[in-house]
């Protein structure tokens, strides 16, 4: 009790000191964007607090179909859900990969986690796959990172109309340095 009345004052300082020496240590070792979303770095050297927009941004996507990541489809999608839309662009994605249930063996997911501003706040998405006549999900271990080359088709899955890459290729790639998304 005579310790913690002593400590008391200090308590905080070192609090803020660890918080400090943690995040020099993920800057040194090029890790800080697992803990911190890049764009909010700021806010952790300054007090101040980013401008933000008055008007709402007008969506253009003028990426090309073969260039989009699997997290600017996701949100691509989210802009406008109808998949027919997009039938037959040409994808190429990277991301970890997921066996559903109840989903027929010639489907997986192909997934990312996203960071909105930092690693606590990560949540997946991710894309059906439809994999070539030859092959079924079993080649591909859940967790395992790959890069799917194909098109878009409209698949029916689980009594609902999604839009899927027809893989034409899937390559297995290393993990990331970064695994996460933003």
């Amino acid at each position: 009790m005579v310790i913690l009345k002593k400590l008391g004052p200090w308590l905080d300082s070192l609090a803020i000191l660890a918080w400090g020496i943690l995040l020099l240590k993920y800057w040194i070792t090029g890790k800080l964007s697992i803990l911190i979303h890049p764009n909010y770095f700021g806010l952790t050297l300054t007090e101040s607090l980013p401008i933000t927009r008055l008007q709402p941004q007008e969506f253009r996507n003028t990426t090309k179909p073969e260039m989009r990541s699997l997290v600017e489809w996701v949100r691509l999608l989210n802009f406008n859900p109808e998949p027919d839309t997009y039938i037959g662009q040409k994808v190429k994605v990277q991301g970890f990969v997921i066996h559903p249930p109840k989903v027929a063996e010639q489907y997986l997911w192909i997934g990312r986690f996203i960071i909105t501003c930092c690693a606590a706040d990560a949540y997946p998405v991710g894309l059906p796959v439809k994999l070539p006549p030859n092959q079924t999900r079993a080649a591909f271990p859940p967790d395992s990172w790959l890069e799917i080359e194909g098109e878009t088709i409209t698949a029916e899955l689980q009594g609902k109309r999604k839009l899927t890459i027809q893989a034409s290729s899937l390559k297995s790639i290393p993990e990331p340095k970064n695994p996460y998304d933003y």
